[in-house]
């Protein structure tokens, strides 16, 4: 049986032209994921630092006590969780992520994560800022010379 040439030509720009993440993994942590920190060890690296206080005014006290750390693929997610601890009403939650994207040939993107979403209710403009900071210095302290090597 006999190949139209026309099928072939259809079939080699579809392998050609399709993108390669369809036919291989984005990053090198998909490829070789036993390389690469698990989501457990992240965060056994940075709960001992934790919990971190922000006094606020004579009311009100910011309390990260938790974290979480999520993978999916080559994105990387890391949530601290506290609340605004008042006086006289009940705790809000007060939640800070951090998210980076590995990129085809990163070896580590542990120091890149940065804050990309704050939520805290009933706080001035400084305290997000402080809590930017804060998260980035952790990331920072926690994570500087901890990446795997590929060839280890």
């Amino acid at each position: 049986m006999k190949t139209h040439p026309v099928f072939t030509i259809v079939a080699l720009m579809f392998v050609l032209f399709w993108p390669s993440h369809s036919f291989a993994a984005d990053c090198l942590a998909e490829r070789f994921p036993d390389r690469f920190h698990t989501e457990q060890q992240i965060r056994d690296l940075v709960q001992p630092v934790l919990p971190v206080y922000k006094r606020i005014n004579k009311r009100k006290t910011l309390v990260l006590e938790t974290v979480s750390v999520s993978r999916d693929g080559c994105d990387l997610s890391l949530t601290f969780h506290g609340k605004l601890k008042r006086k006289i009403r009940k705790d809000p939650s007060a939640t800070v992520v951090m998210k980076t994207t590995m990129g085809v040939d990163d070896l580590c993107v542990l120091e890149d994560l940065r804050v990309s979403h704050v939520n805290i209710s009933s706080t001035p403009g400084w305290v997000d800022n402080w809590v930017r900071d804060k998260a980035n210095d952790i990331v920072k302290e926690q994570f500087t010379g901890k990446c795997l090597s590929i060839g280890s």
